[in-house]
């Protein structure tokens, strides 16, 4: 089916102008900040020192990387955000453009490229500045296909060096490419294998070390919620509940192993995939098979990676759009398009939700936890955040309510402690030091030992005033604690 319109592109790009252009205004989030930070401090990446595959990554990373930070004035800083917002927002409408480039050219292609744009599990490469390699990896992959076989081979083999998101990219030239993926493997060991090491040094749990014949439980989990919300989102997040504690605790494992409703929708997401396998031809069996693999490789064989991650399926989710549109417009022909109404309305929905998550680091954790009020990675960034801002009851007032959703929680309780300390309540912090040393994650009691015996030090020191000398205790242990607690309340 070819329908050639003249301003498909113009029509597709201001789609994307339409929902994006906001985020040119908003601030950094997540690891966004960090970047800014050291940008900020001065410490910036060479070309001469880090060589050119690091100083290329660092370039493609997170943010600052193209334009840096201007550091002149609070002006020219903030316009340093804009432009590298407006990047994303470029980045984002170069892919939609080339999926109906790439695609077809039709009015499938042209209707997958829409619902692409406005789809909100793309939240993570469309808004978020440390997403842009996995955007950069998609717009490879639409190359390779456009390009003459087989030099498309060439756009891919620089995937790895960003990304594993397309190591079974060459199967949509043809069967016969198979035959090149090791070469993706070859290139990820070489300018991976360093960082894969020192993630693996960090993995002690038995559960994500070897893989049991349970394993196949957790696995199955993750392949539905990735396939089925690849295209229907629903409330899409930076972190998911979803199997987060798997392998942390006896009792997220417990869970992670459970024939739950999570395990059935994987089910089903299996007999879609047969079914499909059977129902699509050509080349769409190949964007199929490319899809399904793609998702495959994320669930649960690689245990370094964060469990469940909109990101690592951003490569699959414009062949799932195209197949989803493909198989729309061959069943129904004309009648497709109210369907595809139904769930560009449906994504735009969603997306303007998400769009709040990204204003700034505030509201980022405020979307985290009013979502996911049990979420302990955003209410401990939130006490870290207060902590430096040397606001300790603000702190205390997350920590408190971390700690109803997570009372024995090991990574909650250490920063309690923590908190503890600063308000000069040593039993408070001993009580919370206790109960994380309990609750260490499985596998970690090495690793978490030198935190836990620093602790334990400054619990039992005694604490020198600003205006005494050191060395000199002028009270007793009893003493200082209540003069303490008087200055706390105070």
């Amino acid at each position: 089916m070819s329908w050639h319109f003249p301003y498909h592109n113009l029509i597709i790009v201001s789609v994307v102008a339409l929902f994006y252009a906001r985020i040119i205004n908003y601030l950094l989030v997540v690891d966004d900040t960090t970047q800014y930070q050291l940008m900020l401090n001065g410490q910036t990446c060479k070309l001469k020192e880090a060589g050119f595959i690091r100083w290329i990554k660092y370039k493609c990373y997170g943010f600052g990387g193209i334009f840096g930070v201007n550091t002149k004035n609070e002006i020219t800083k903030r316009n340093s955000i804009r432009k590298d917002h407006a990047l994303t927002v470029f980045l984002h409408a170069v892919i939609c453009c080339l999926i109906y480039e790439a695609l077809g050219h039709n009015i499938i292609s042209f209707w997958a490229a829409i619902l692409y744009a406005v789809n909100p599990i793309n939240h993570q490469t469309a808004i978020w500045s440390n997403g842009r390699r996995y955007a950069l990896n998609i717009i490879l992959v639409l190359v390779m296909l456009m390009l003459p076989k087989p030099f498309g081979v060439l756009a891919w083999l620089c995937t790895p060096i960003l990304h594993l998101t397309a190591v079974f990219a060459p199967l949509m030239l043809g069967w016969k490419y198979a035959l090149i993926i090791p070469a993706a493997g070859a290139i990820a060991w070489y300018w991976q294998w360093n960082d894969y090491k020192m993630r693996l040094a960090t993995q002690k749990t038995q559960e994500m070390l070897k893989y049991t014949p349970k394993r196949i439980i957790p696995s199955v989990k993750l392949f539905g919620f990735y396939f089925i919300r690849s295209f229907w989102p629903g409330r899409v997040m930076m972190v998911y509940p979803h199997l987060y504690f798997w392998g942390l605790t006896k009792e997220g494992t417990q869970d992670a192993h459970r024939l739950n409703l999570s395990f059935w929708k994987g089910v089903l997401a299996i007999l879609l995939v047969v079914a499909g396998l059977f129902y699509f031809k050509g080349q769409n069996l190949l964007y199929f098979v490319f899809a399904v693999l793609s998702i495959v490789q994320w669930c649960g064989f690689l245990t370094v990676t964060q469990h469940s991650c909109d990101r690592y399926i951003a490569t699959a989710t414009p062949f799932m759009m195209y197949l989803g549109s493909s198989l729309l417009f061959t069943s129904f022909g004309a009648g497709a398009l109210p369907i595809i109404l139904f769930f560009a309305g449906l994504y735009i929905s969603e997306l303007n939700v998400v769009m709040r998550m990204y204003k700034s680091i505030i509201s980022f954790h405020e979307y985290e936890n009013f979502f996911y009020p049990s979420n302990i990675v955003s209410r401990g960034c939130m006490v870290h955040g207060m902590m430096a801002e040397k606001q300790p009851l603000i702190a205390w007032y997350e920590m408190q309510t971390a700690l109803r959703y997570h009372p024995y929680d090991m990574r909650m309780n250490i920063l309690a402690a923590e908190i503890s300390l600063v308000m000069a309540d040593k039993k408070m912090a001993q009580h919370h030091l206790n109960i994380a040393m309990q609750g260490c994650y499985d596998g970690q009691w090495d690793s978490q030992k030198p935190c836990f015996d620093e602790i334990q030090r400054r619990i039992k020191a005694p604490t020198v005033f600003p205006n005494e000398t050191k060395g000199k205790n002028k009270y007793s242990p009893a003493d200082e604690d209540a003069k303490h607690k008087e200055m706390a309340v105070a």
